[in-house]
């Protein structure tokens, strides 16, 4: 059993602005009076409850059938919109053959408990599982390639499953492209809620200034594929988004991206000696591609809520938050949040430094940045920090891929040099239960809600990944004396 999981106390790091405005018309003394009742209220009300996050059950590992070595397992991660399905990538994995292939790993959970459901080979890939993506309900998958043994123009793969068994069911990819050092297309993948839309990275996608002999900078690339009703696939668009600032160079687009749930906005990022960049994309009723901004100021990790208003970029420090909104003049992203990360950082392709993993939940209301857990309220964002996976070998480099379910209540947790290499991922679940913070009979409440729901303290503390009762109980004293 897992070791209990306490968590710590939640801080609230950013606040918004009161939703209504004073009247201006009225008497200014009577505003003040006003507001300073509302000040009043606000301080005597208690910080907004927050989901308690436990480890669930002991650290996902892969087990082979196929003749690899497995490593690098959680150098990607995603989730299915449920939680109940989770599929990890090992791009580093040696194959049959000796030499670097990849795999992916699919795991399924019931009654909290993870059991692998499949292992899916990359076909003459050498870092099969880079990047991976699920759609909503689980049944279809994504796996990115960029670093295929031809001359790194990359792919990615797109599995459905049916009955329980995954099959391959195309491959994208579009060579027709000049570039120095390979496409490296899937790089970075990301699915619609349906699965019908898909993202796909080629941060090494060449434009031309002139003839073929004057090859122009490595902006940079994202291509966006649609299947139809029988389960084909078509190239829908290129994008490329415009200059940062007048530096039109090497810009390296589709080092990270990330679709909307209903596949109508994508964000791509990038960066170059301007600095770092994010290009927001929408989608139109006749299936053409408009780039709608350039988010500045973020970084190169980038997800999308599920309707596309909220998008998030995580950099070196944490992440930016911004939200859509229209205005007379037109619609205009404002940042509304900075958040700190913790946990482990990637360095993403072409860039100088390493940034954090984010991923946001499909109403943009919790958010990841590497072990972190922001969740937004009328108060503003307030952090939980995520304590270290149970079973970890080494530093294990935790944090250093993401993923959120859809409703904000699993988090899963990549650490792809657990054991030397091997790998390994966490999944945390959420739990909510009656009772309030700091009221007398909270620790009561909680524990019958507990008891009603799994059937018993000692049903519930095994799910929720405790080691005991008593262990279980700690905790909710713990959040009862927030």
């Amino acid at each position: 059993m897992n070791a209990p999981v306490v968590a710590a106390r939640f801080n609230v790091i950013a606040l918004s602005p009161i939703a209504a405005r004073p009247n201006r018309r009225g008497p200014r003394h009577l505003v003040l009076r006003a507001l300073s009742i509302i000040v009043l209220i606000c301080g005597l009300l208690p910080l907004p409850v927050q989901a308690q996050f436990a480890q669930q059950g002991p650290k996902l590992v892969g087990t082979d059938s196929l003749g690899f070595n497995l490593l690098s397992q959680g150098y990607s991660v995603s989730l299915s919109g449920e939680g109940n399905t989770a599929i990890i990538g090992a791009p580093f994995s040696i194959g049959p053959n000796l030499r670097q292939e990849g795999t992916a790993l699919l795991f399924t959970r019931s009654g909290g408990v993870w059991t692998q459901q499949q292992e899916i080979p990359g076909a003459f890939g050498s870092a099969f599982g880079f990047s991976v993506s699920l759609s909503a309900d689980g049944n279809s998958a994504i796996i990115g390639n960029p670093l295929d043994v031809f001359d790194n123009a990359g792919y990615a793969a797109v599995h459905v499953r049916a009955g329980g068994v995954w099959i391959q069911q195309t491959l994208l990819a579009n060579h027709n492209f000049y570039t120095e050092s390979g496409l490296l297309e899937g790089i970075s993948v990301s699915l619609s809620a349906d699965g019908n839309t898909a993202i796909v990275g080629a941060p090494g996608v060449v434009t031309f200034n002139g003839p073929s002999s004057n090859p122009g900078p490595a902006t940079g690339a994202a291509l966006v594929w649609t299947r139809s009703s029988d389960g084909n696939w078509a190239e829908q668009a290129i994008l490329i988004g415009t200059d940062i600032n007048g530096m039109y160079g090497n810009t390296f687009q589709g080092g990270s991206v990330s679709i909307s749930g209903d596949g109508n906005t994508a964000i791509v990022s990038g960066g170059s000696g301007a600095g770092p960049a994010a290009w927001v994309y929408t989608r139109g009723t006749d299936g053409g591609w408009t780039q709608q901004a350039i988010l500045g100021g973020g970084g190169f990790s980038v997800s999308l809520s599920n309707d596309g208003s909220t998008a998030i970029v995580g950099n070196a420090s944490g992440a930016v938050v911004y939200a859509r909104s229209s205005t007379a003049a037109g619609v205009v992203w404002n940042q509304v949040a900075t958040l700190a990360g913790t946990g482990a950082t990637f360095t993403p392709f072409g860039q100088p430094e390493a940034v954090f993993s984010v991923s946001l939940s499909a109403d943009g209301y919790t958010a990841m940045v590497g072990t972190s857990v922001f969740t937004r309220s009328e108060v503003g964002w307030t952090q939980q920090e995520l304590p270290s996976g149970t079973g970890a070998v080494g530093d294990a480099a935790q944090g250093f891929s993401v993923a959120l379910s859809a409703d904000g209540h699993t988090a899963l947790v990549g650490g792809p040099d657990d054991n030397s290499g091997t790998g390994a991922a966490w999944d945390y679940s959420a739990f909510v239960f009656p009772g309030t913070p700091g009221k007398a009979n909270c620790h009561r409440q909680r524990t019958a809600g507990l008891a009603r729901q799994y059937g018993g303290l000692n049903n519930a503390a095994a799910t929720l990944g405790f080691s005991s009762v008593s262990a279980l109980q700690d905790a909710v004293m713990a959040f009862c004396q927030l």
